[in-house]
C-alpha cells in the first residue's frame, strides 16, 4: 500500500514537473516571437498584448485622483505612446512581409527548375532533365544575378544585354518594356549615375523580368505552380467565360472590390461574406485586436485527433478559429465544465460521446488531464463509453448542462449551409435506428 501511494506521489510530482517546464517554455517561445515577430498569429499576439496594456493604462487613469488637465495629459501621452509602438509593429510587419515573399518567389524559382524524379522499374530514383527545366534554371540564375547590389558598372551593362537577348526571344508588350527599362538603365550607367538614383528603376526590371518568368507561354515549368492558368498571349481570340464566373465573385462592403470566393471566409455568427480576409484583418489590427492563436491551437488538436481516427469529413476541416473562439467563449464560457480551470492552452475541445464524430454540438470543454479519464470512463472492456456510463459519471445536474449547451451550439451553427448535410446525417441515422428497435417516438 505505502509503494502504491509513493509512486502514485512519485508520478504526480513528474506530471506538475512537466507542467511547469511547459508552462517556461510557452513563455520562452512567446517572448522570442514577440522580439522577432515573422507569422500572422506573432503580430496577433503582439496586437492583443498592445491592447492589454493600452486597457491597462486607461484603468489606471480611471482610478487615479489626479486632476482633469493631469488626466487629459496621460491620455495624450498614453495615445503618443501608442501610435509609436504601431508604428514599430507596421515595420516589423513589412519587413516580414518583405521576407516571407522574398522566399516565397525563391521556392518557386527552385521548384521549376528542379529535375523531374522518376522511378525506375527496379525502384531506383533517377533525375531527368528537360528541355523546359534547364530554362526555368536559366531564367533562375539570370534572376539571381539581376538582384545583387555590389555590382561593377561593367558587368551590370553585360548583365543588362543579356537580359535583352533572354526576353528578346519572346516578341510582346511585357519583353518590350523590360528591354526599354534594360536600356535605359544602361543609358543611366554611361551617363555616370550610380547608387541610390537607380533603385527604383532596377526595381522596375526585376518585377517584370519576375512577370516574364511566371508566364507559362515563356516558362512551361511554371505551369504546375500558378493557382489561374494565364491567358496565352499570342492568342488573339476573346477568352469565353465561364458560367459560374458570377458565382465565384463577392463584393466586399469594406473596401469595395469584387473578389474570388476564396478571398472570404465565412463563420457562422457572419451569416455573409460581407468582408474579406485583408480588411477583416485590418479591422482586427485597428479595434477589436483579438489573438486568435490559442484557438487555432485548439482547432488543431482537433483536427489531429480526427485525422488520426480516420475522419476526414470532419466538421472540424469546415470550422474557422472564429467558429471555435464562440464555442469556448459563449457555450462553454472558456472554463472546463469540471474543475473550471480556464487556461486555454490546457483545454481540449473533446468528443462527448465518442463512438460519434466530433461536431460543435458533440463536444466539451476539458483539460488534457480530464479528457484522458472521459475517454477511459467505459471501463477496461469498452473502447468508448456509452450514454449510461456518461450519467453516471456526471449526474443529472451537470448532464442537463452539457445537453443544453449542446442544443444552443446545435441551433447556432445550424445557420452554415455547410454544416447542414452533418445534421442532415445524424437526423438519418436516428431515424435507421429507432426503425431498428422497433421504437414509435423520436427522441431527439
Amino acid at each position: 500500500m505505502k509503494d502504491d501511494y509513493s509512486k502514485q506521489k512519485e508520478r504526480e510530482e513528474e506530471e506538475e514537473k512537466f507542467k511547469k517546464e511547459e508552462i517556461m517554455l510557452r513563455k520562452q517561445d512567446e517572448a522570442g516571437r514577440c522580439e522577432n515577430p515573422r507569422t500572422k498569429a506573432d503580430f496577433d499576439m503582439l496586437y492583443n498584448r498592445l491592447e492589454a496594456w493600452r486597457m491597462d493604462q486607461l484603468d489606471g487613469l480611471a482610478s487615479s485622483k489626479q486632476s482633469e488637465a493631469a488626466r487629459n495629459r496621460d491620455r495624450a501621452k498614453l495615445v503618443n505612446d501608442e501610435a509609436a509602438l504601431l508604428m514599430k509593429i507596421n515595420k516589423n510587419k513589412n519587413i516580414a512581409k518583405m521576407n516571407a515573399k522574398e522566399g516565397m518567389i525563391q521556392k518557386f524559382l527552385e521548384q521549376a527548375s528542379r529535375p523531374i524524379l522518376r522511378v525506375m522499374s527496379n525502384g531506383e530514383l533517377i533525375e531527368i532533365e528537360t528541355p523546359n527545366t534547364r530554362l526555368a534554371a536559366r531564367y533562375m540564375d539570370l534572376h539571381h544575378r539581376l538582384r545583387e547590389d555590389v555590382v561593377l558598372e561593367e558587368e551590370r551593362v553585360e548583365l543588362l544585354f543579356e537580359l535583352e537577348c533572354v526576353v528578346s526571344e519572346n516578341d510582346c508588350k511585357l519583353t518590350r518594356d523590360i528591354i526599354s527599362l534594360a536600356r535605359r538603365e544602361v543609358d543611366f550607367l554611361n551617363r555616370g549615375m550610380t547608387g541610390n538614383f537607380l533603385d527604383g528603376l532596377r526595381t522596375r526590371i526585376l518585377n517584370l523580368y519576375l512577370q516574364y518568368i511566371r508566364t507559362p507561354a515563356f516558362n512551361p515549368e511554371c505551369k504546375r505552380f500558378v493557382r489561374i492558368q494565364a491567358p496565352d498571349l499570342g492568342n488573339t481570340k476573346p477568352i469565353k467565360k465561364s458560367r459560374d464566373f458570377k458565382n465565384d465573385i463577392e463584393y466586399c462592403q469594406a473596401c469595395n472590390k469584387f473578389l474570388a470566393k476564396a478571398a472570404f471566409n465565412i463563420s457562422a455568427g457572419s451569416g455573409s461574406m460581407s468582408q474579406c480576409r485583408s480588411c477583416k484583418q485590418l479591422d482586427n489590427d485597428a479595434r477589436t485586436r483579438l489573438d486568435l492563436s490559442l484557438y487555432k491551437h485548439l482547432l488543431d488538436s482537433i483536427k489531429r485527433e480526427e485525422e488520426a481516427r480516420q475522419n476526414k469529413n470532419s466538421p472540424a476541416f469546415i470550422l474557422q478559429e472564429s467558429d471555435i473562439r464562440y464555442l469556448v467563449e459563449n457555450i462553454w464560457n472558456s472554463r472546463s465544465i469540471i474543475s473550471g480551470n480556464n487556461d486555454l492552452f490546457d483545454l481540449r475541445l473533446a468528443r462527448w460521446e465518442c463512438a460519434k464524430q466530433w461536431t460543435p454540438w458533440n463536444c466539451i470543454l476539458l483539460t488534457r488531464e480530464e479528457n484522458k479519464i472521459h475517454t477511459q470512463l467505459g471501463g477496461l472492456y469498452s473502447a468508448y463509453p456509452t450514454k449510461d456510463d456518461l450519467i453516471k459519471a456526471y449526474g443529472p445536474l451537470l448532464m442537463e448542462a452539457i445537453i443544453s449547451k449542446h442544443t444552443v451550439a446545435r441551433s447556432h451553427f445550424a445557420k452554415m449551409s455547410s454544416m447542414t448535410k452533418f445534421l442532415d446525417q445524424e437526423e438519418t441515422a436516428s431515424e435507421q435506428t429507432i426503425r431498428l428497435n422497433g421504437v414509435s417516438i423520436m427522441q431527439k
